[in-house]
């Protein structure tokens, strides 16, 4: 009975590993693939089960990469040279390799691919981009595996600009027009094929004229976008991907007047990495009010106060915000003049920076990593205002260059009475006036036990000339 078999290799399917598998666990998976292999080798019965259990979950795209290739690598587990994969490799144009793949190897990836369910992780490489991309152009457009319900974890690498023929001053700017078609073929033949996608990786996206391609995704619910050169059309279509709970973006915008937009109202975390003076950009950009964890990053090492001032007061408007990250260091730093810029070493206020956040008092999370000519000033009323601001807050991390005021030992204090939920402080230093500030105070007296006439045990002072009890 097909149906008992069904269920039978159902339960022999291999488990599902975690992120972080123990060798234990990765060795029983082989196994159970192993098994599911030679139950498939039994009969023609069994066949059809075995296999679909078996490819019913993929971990990456090896599997289907090796659909195409002629001989493979028994001792390991890439790919030989040879065949699709030996072409693609040697860097040719993808549409010389129609006569690369046979009827059979094509019937063949048709028959395990509509097995499919899963695949954890595709793990999208040059070689595996480009595949697809042919892929789709021969199966005209339909999904490559059909039942497929969901990717959870896509992920796409881009390589950089480049051209030949640099006599040609139009060079350039062909083979950015030729990689942003590349780019948007590509999002296109992936998003169009996994329309439930939860989570997709980009990685070295580059210079891209728009991000239409990833609207089919309606339930995308995390992107992750590295070294992206967005314009306003970029951004605008961004903005109208309503369905991301998690943004996570390194970024430059272009030279482009950008016109005001908003959108992402489903947003729940927002992590952006760039010049400073353009997060506020993104920030703005952003209308949600489930907002609860803002990261900012500046890596060029020239943010100034002022810019970062400015994120701080744009992030402050999220009702809900939970936790904000700041790094951002500024080696650096100039004021214009009559004279020209000259180099400023003035320390300013730390709570000034963070003012806008001191209405949030449901804040759990603080963390500040800043170095600037100058240092911050703050004192133990600052510790104080923090600390009344934020009774409820778990870890306050205060990474900055002192200035001449700092806090004393009796902020310390101050923290451990207000905010009895803290576990994990960083301040910028401490003042210790003597070393009798850090000695323990005296234990107090032992208690004797003296027994009443009445039977009843009294402690009295130990010393007679103590009256504390």
């Amino acid at each position: 009975n097909n149906d008992i078999l069904h269920e039978i290799f159902t339960w022999l399917r291999p488990h599902v590993l975690h992120d972080d598998p123990t060798p234990e666990e990765e060795e029983r998976r082989k196994d159970a693939r192993q098994d599911l292999l030679s139950m498939a080798l039994v009969c023609k019965t069994f066949s059809e089960h075995a296999l679909d259990a078996l490819w019913r979950e993929l971990d990456d795209l090896l599997p289907v990469m090796q659909l195409f290739t002629e001989s493979h690598d028994l001792e390991g587990d890439g790919i030989t040279v040879g065949g699709l994969a030996g072409g693609l490799a040697g860097g040719q144009d993808v549409s010389h390799f129609n006569h690369l793949i046979s009827e059979h190897e094509w019937t063949r990836f048709r028959h395990y691919a509509r097995r499919v369910r899963i695949i954890r992780s595709s793990g999208f490489g040059t070689f595996e981009a480009s595949m697809l991309l042919h892929l789709g152009r021969r199966n005209i457009g339909k999904a490559l595996f059909p039942f497929t319900p969901t990717l959870e974890d896509v992920k796409l690498e881009f390589c950089g600009e480049t051209w030949s023929g640099t006599e040609n001053i139009e060079s350039p700017a062909i083979a950015r027009k030729v990689r942003d078609y590349a780019v948007q073929l590509c999002l296109s033949t992936v998003c169009s094929n996994v329309p439930e996608l939860r989570l997709l990786t980009i990685t070295g996206l580059g210079r891209i004229s728009s991000l239409a391609p990833l609207l089919p995704c309606a339930h995308l619910e995390e992107l992750h976008v590295q070294d992206a050169v967005l314009g306003p059309r970029s951004l605008r279509t961004l903005a109208s991907i309503d369905s991301l709970h998690e943004l996570d973006m390194s970024f430059e915008l272009t030279d482009y007047e950008f016109s005001s937009c908003s959108g992402l109202t489903n947003l729940r975390s927002l992590s952006l990495s760039g010049p400073m003076y353009q997060i506020p950009t993104i920030l703005d950009m952003v209308s949600s009010t489930h907002v609860r964890t803002v990261r900012i990053a500046d890596p060029s090492n020239k943010a100034t106060y002022k810019e970062c001032t400015e994120c701080v007061q744009v992030a402050s408007k999220f009702p809900l915000l939970d936790e904000f990250f700041l790094v951002a260091d500024n080696g650096f730093s100039f004021s214009e003049s009559l004279d020209g810029p000259h180099f400023v070493n003035t320390s300013v206020p730390l709570t000034e920076l963070i003012r806008p956040l001191l209405r949030h008092r449901s804040l759990r999370t603080l963390s500040i990593s800043r170095w600037q000519p100058g240092g911050f000033g703050f004192s133990d009323a600052d510790v104080e205002t923090l600390a009344t601001a934020w009774p409820g807050i778990v870890t306050l991390m205060l990474a900055v260059n002192r200035a001449e005021a700092v806090p004393s030992l009796n902020a310390l204090v101050v923290l451990a009475r207000s905010c009895p939920a803290l576990r994990t402080l960083e301040l910028p230093s401490i003042t210790i006036a003597s070393a009798e500030q850090l000695r323990p105070p005296d234990p107090p007296p032992p208690l004797s036990r003296r027994v009443s006439s009445r039977g009843r045990v009294t402690p009295t002072p130990l010393y007679e000339n103590d009256q504390t009890l």
